[in-house]
């Protein structure tokens, strides 16, 4: 399998705490993820505890990945005790639609 054979997915996670980022890193650039962007890491109120825990810190990154990595990294992320949840799915290029309406003749 070469690079044209990886595909985009989102990962998404909520940690104990904000260190622990570095920790979804190491996992990443163990499965092979090529990072392509990363949003904030921020805190975050949750609306029920998990594990005890009543606030987490939420990010995501983008990353490539190669399909058969993807099940093996969900398993690692499983193993993080730091990592209370998290949400792996592949992304899709979505095509742009357009918002106009049309006009009462063409309905017609």
């Amino acid at each position: 399998m070469d690079q044209e054979d990886k595909k985009d997915y989102e990962v998404a996670f909520l940690l104990k705490s904000e260190e622990h980022a570095k920790d979804v890193l190491k996992i990443l650039g163990q499965h092979g993820a090529e990072m392509v962007s990363e949003g904030p890491l921020r805190g975050i109120q949750l609306a029920y505890p998990i594990e005890k825990e009543t606030q987490a810190y939420f990010g995501f990154f983008w990353v490539r990945l190669l399909p058969e990595e993807a099940k093996k990294l969900e398993n690692s992320l499983r193993t993080i005790n730091s990592v209370l949840r998290y949400l792996l799915i592949k992304r899709t290029l979505v095509a742009e639609v357009s918002s106009e309406k049309p006009a009462m003749s063409e309905i017609q």
